[in-house]
């Protein structure tokens, strides 16, 4: 297990040192919370417009699958107790930094951003492939980017983005196979 720690210390050093001002902005507005309102009312507007009544089924689900996904995540943090990078700069190479003033919780294993952004891609994708065919490539893009600039601003271990990744596309997979129990949504 040591080994593994050390390797992913290694590899956030590795990522975190490949940095410039333009994408310090970038990174910062990519994992600020607030800045995807306009598209999550977008995939809200395409479930209603698509699924019509059984939107509000699905609507009811999103609220589990985020509510599952952050809480769980908050879960295994208070429990694991592993220190964010930010908290361990001391410990790291000097090109290892966070964004000055950037707010840097105690523990993140593993990240809520990477859960939540997974989860919704993976449930969004699948309901709404059939009628965008390129949601997908736009969906995980959109994850990936997110769940990187969370190692880029130094508050995420590469581990804890990908267990949070896992975890998030799992609860995203379970919860979509309740809807599909539902006898309404057979075709899900």
């Amino acid at each position: 297990m040591d080994e593994i720690i050390l390797l992913d210390r290694e590899l956030f050093q590795f990522l975190n040192s490949l940095h410039s001002e333009f994408f310090d902005t970038v990174m910062y507005w990519v994992s600020y919370k607030f800045t995807w309102i306009p598209l999550y009312g977008l995939l809200i507007f395409a479930l209603i417009k698509n699924y019509k009544k059984k939107s509000l089924y699905i609507i009811g689900a999103i609220i589990v699958l985020i509510t599952v996904t952050d809480q769980g995540c908050n879960l295994f943090k208070h429990n694991l107790k592993r220190p964010r990078p930010c908290q361990e700069l001391a410990n790291l190479n000097p090109q290892a930094r966070t964004l000055e003033g950037y707010h840097c919780s105690k523990y993140g294993f593993f990240s809520a951003h990477a859960a939540n952004t997974f989860a919704v891609a993976v449930f969004m994708t699948s309901l709404l492939l059939p009628f965008y065919k390129k949601i997908g490539w736009f969906l995980y893009t959109w994850a990936i980017i997110t769940s990187y600039s969370r190692i880029y601003l130094g508050v995420h271990y590469p581990l804890d983005v990908l267990c949070g990744i896992i975890f998030g596309a799992l609860v995203a997979r379970i919860i979509l196979k309740g809807l599909g129990a539902i006898p309404t949504f057979s075709r899900v």
